[in-house]
Order: structure tokens, then C-alpha cells, then sequence
């Protein structure tokens, strides 16, 4: 900012001097051609409008320049103000769990799976300098794959204000949750079993929130899921056996159940009732805790 400041005063300073030299020479030109000559006074008068002209050119050409100059100089501490000013607030997955798999039957496809459900239960917390106003947080699971990843995308959260941080042990926490379904041949199952941690599942979470002036900020976290422990190896497998099955284990009864629904909803009831049973006493364990570690944070305006 001083190498403006100063370039400009420069620049100015040879704009003026230039301007004087220019008046001085044409004054001085004109009082030796009106002696020598005896040219009357409208000459000098002419030749005195130009110089007057010329100076006001040179005034209004500075006065933009240290007026551009200023603005510059406003936007630069306005901008310093707004990052003074910045808010935090970082979203961290407490609990990334595995829904048991069940039977459900979707009225708007009219489709029957036997799928699971994913659930992560998050806080959100500002660990910023200031209020954090406007704040939407949004996640989605990609399972990687080489020739196209496969994502699962949820509900957005909305939060109006989140305050800053008193202390490093009292934070107003926002407690949220978000959940990815319709994974109908179990790939985010079959991932979490990869020994290979490239090829685990990634969950990203973008948040984006404003300050009290109204400054827009950015934050993208990114999480790679593992298993809590190996012993969940052998429950995750036979999950995604029965998931991705599940159409060929039930095709029969699938068929049976889409002629009935419209003619006899109480046996079409009793139907779907001992498919989930069925279903349910083939699938093994109870819901699974996964371990979600942060790998990347990115914050931004």
C-alpha cells in the first residue's frame, strides 16, 4: 500500500511539474512574440485560457488517481476487518454408524430392496473470533471407484446463528445428523471391508456461513471411514451378501406382492410383513459403529 501511496505521489508531483513548465514556456513565448510583433492582447489572453485549461486537466487527472488510490486503500482495510472477524464453525462426525439392513418397499418406484442405511451424527461448533450467521452444512459418502465414483447425497442443515467460542471448553455446540440411503447393492458395505484405504468410503462435509458484516466464508472437511475393530469383518460381509441378494433371494414373493397391492391390501400387509421377517433373520449383529478420521480442511473465503 505505501508503494501505491508513494507511486501516485510521484506520478502527480511529474504531472504538475510538467503542466508549470509547459504554462511558463507558452506565457514566456507569448510575452516575446506580443513585444516583438506587437500582437494584441487577445493573443496573450488565448494563449493564458490554454494554460488554465491545461492545469485543470492535470488537476482532475491527480485528484481520480489519489481518489482511486483511497478506495483502494478502503477496500484493503475493510477486507483486513472482515478477516479480523471470521468465524469457525467445524463440523465433527461423533458417530458414523451402519443400519442394520431391513426390507422396504418405496410407493412412489414401487421397488422392494433390502438395503441399509447410513447414519452420522454430528457437532458443530464455532471456533472462530466471532458470531457465525447463515450457516448451511451439507455432506455426501463417495465410495471411490476408477472409472467413476459412486455418491450418496442428503438433506442439507441449516443453522441461523452459532456463537463464538468463551472458552477452549465451552462452545454452544449444534448437534446435527445426516443420513445416505438407496444403496441398493451395498457398495458402501463392501468398501468399508477394502484393506486398501484408497478405496475405503469418503465423506465430505462443505460448510458455508457469513460473519456479522456479511462476509462469506467456506469450509470443506474430508473423512475416510474405517472399521471400529476386525471383528466387524465377518458381520459386514454377510450384510452385503444378503443386500445385494436380496432381489433374487425374494423374486418370487417380490412378483406375488406387485400383483396383489391394489386387490387385497391385508394379504399384501401380511405378504411384505414375512419378507421383513424372513429377511431380517438372515441378516447377522446389530447396527455397526464406524470410525470416521478427518484427512484434509480446507477453509476459505
Amino acid at each position: 500500500m505505501r508503494t501505491i501511496r508513494c507511486t501516485v505521489i510521484l506520478k502527480t508531483f511529474i504531472v504538475v511539474l510538467a503542466c508549470v513548465l509547459v504554462i511558463l514556456v507558452l506565457v514566456l513565448i507569448s510575452v516575446y512574440v506580443s513585444r516583438a510583433t506587437y500582437v494584441s492582447y487577445d493573443f496573450i489572453t488565448a494563449i493564458s485560457t490554454f494554460s488554465i485549461a491545461l492545469l485543470t486537466l492535470a488537476y482532475v487527472l491527480t485528484t481520480s488517481r489519489q481518489l482511486s488510490t483511497m478506495q483502494q486503500q478502503l477496500n484493503e482495510m475493510k477486507r483486513t476487518r472482515e478477516l479480523m472477524s471470521q468465524p469457525l464453525p467445524l463440523v465433527t462426525p461423533i458417530r458414523f454408524s451402519l443400519e442394520k439392513p431391513r426390507a422396504f418397499y418405496s410407493p412412489p418406484e414401487k421397488s422392494y430392496t433390502g438395503i441399509s442405511r447410513y447414519h452420522v451424527e454430528c457437532n458443530v461448533q464455532n471456533y472462530g473470533s466471532s458470531p457465525g450467521v447463515s450457516i448451511h452444512v451439507c455432506a455426501c459418502l463417495i465410495i471411490p471407484c476408477k472409472e467413476k465414483p459412486k455418491v450418496f447425497h442428503c438433506a442439507a442443515e441449516y443453522i441461523a446463528v452459532l456463537a463464538e467460542k468463551s472458552s477452549l471448553k465451552n462452545f454452544d455446540t449444534f448437534k446435527t445428523s445426516f443420513m445416505f440411503s438407496k444403496d441398493e447393492d451395498g457398495s458402501v458395505i463392501n468398501a468399508v471391508r477394502s484393506p486398501h484405504p484408497k478405496d475405503v468410503p469418503v465423506l465430505k462435509i462443505c460448510t458455508v456461513y457469513k460473519n456479522l458484516l456479511g462476509a462469506s466464508f467456506g469450509c470443506r472437511q474430508t473423512f475416510q471411514i474405517f472399521p471400529k475393530s476386525s471383528d466387524q469383518d465377518t458381520i459386514l460381509k454377510n450384510w452385503h451378501s444378503q443386500v445385494s441378494t436380496f432381489a433374487i433371494a425374494f423374486k418370487h414373493e417380490i412378483e406375488q406382492m406387485k400383483r396383489i397391492i391394489d386387490k387385497n391390501e391385508e394379504e399384501w400387509d401380511t405378504f411384505f410383513e414375512k419378507i421383513k421377517s424372513d429377511y431380517s433373520s438372515k441378516v447377522e449383529g446389530e447396527d455397526q459403529d464406524l470410525e470416521p478420521i478427518r484427512i484434509t480442511l480446507n477453509n476459505g473465503t
